[in-house]
């Protein structure tokens, strides 16, 4: 986990966790557990990361229903045959959607580690919020995700009340 994001992430924990159960001593509140590099991991890190700051953050996953069909093949052996059928949700849209400062923020999250790259519907969708004012990042690392964040946007001043609605310690 990176240290930037711990010294940020997990005071702005312990204090929402706090909130949430006023009787429950802060110095027995765990740090935040979200360890790696792997992509899902860093999608966690960046929901956690919105959500500490008292904003709407959400993971959104379009890949459709899977079908498992069991086929039995003429040795004897049975052999699992997967299939998708295809989802609802828009072709290529992002990773991680979010309200940020009443701004539809959508995040897509390409780690850096495995050299993910977009595919052209992605880079549609993008074209379509940038042309209808939403905010539109591509995720590489945790640490740059930050930056950004705090580049781009403050903490909500209504952090405690947005914290007990949205935040799931």
């Amino acid at each position: 986990m990176s240290k930037l994001f711990k010294s940020i992430c997990d005071p702005l924990h312990i204090e929402a966790s706090h909130l949430k159960y006023p009787s429950f001593p802060k110095k027995y509140i765990p740090p935040l557990d979200i360890k790696g590099t792997s992509t899902n991991k860093l999608e966690k890190q960046i929901v956690a990361f919105i959500q500490l700051h008292g904003w709407q953050a959400e993971r959104i996953k379009n890949t459709g229903q899977a079908r498992v069909e069991k086929l039995k093949l003429a040795n004897g052996y049975t052999k699992e045959k997967v299939t998708y059928t295809k989802g609802t949700g828009t072709k290529g849209t992002a990773d991680i959607s979010s309200t940020i400062e009443g701004r539809s923020v959508k995040i897509e999250v390409k780690n850096a580690k495995t050299k993910d790259r977009m595919s052209k519907a992605q880079e549609a969708y993008q074209a379509q919020l940038d042309l209808t004012g939403g905010v539109y990042y591509v995720a590489r690392d945790i640490d740059s995700f930050i930056e950004w964040f705090k580049e781009n946007f403050k903490k909500n001043p209504r952090w405690e009340e947005a914290v007990l609605i949205t935040y799931k310690s």
